[in-house]
């Protein structure tokens, strides 16, 4: 959940049915396996370009730990195969 004075922001497992007019349920998550020490930088803006000049869009979200990349369902595999040639590894 993020709050702003403009908006409010949650993000749920799709069984938790929101009502908004702005409800998006076609999102799937990749994690970035963690937990990242702090003085590792780059980590989120690597797998974003990568991601970007694929032209793939995504919703970044940070946590103490790690960090997530939401993105729509039907560029989840794509997005998989772009990220694997870049190298980035997945468990």
């Amino acid at each position: 959940m993020s709050k702003t004075p403009e908006e409010l922001s949650l993000i749920c497992p799709r069984y938790l049915s929101i009502q908004s007019e702005k409800n998006s349920p076609n999102w799937k998550c990749l994690k970035v396996a963690g937990p990242l020490d702090f003085n590792l930088t780059g980590i989120l803006n690597g797998l974003s370009d990568t991601l970007a000049k694929a032209k793939i869009s995504i919703f970044a979200i940070s946590t103490f730990d790690t960090d997530y990349l939401l993105l729509q369902k039907q560029v989840l595999k794509t997005a998989k195969t772009v990220l694997k040639r870049a190298e980035y590894g997945f468990e």
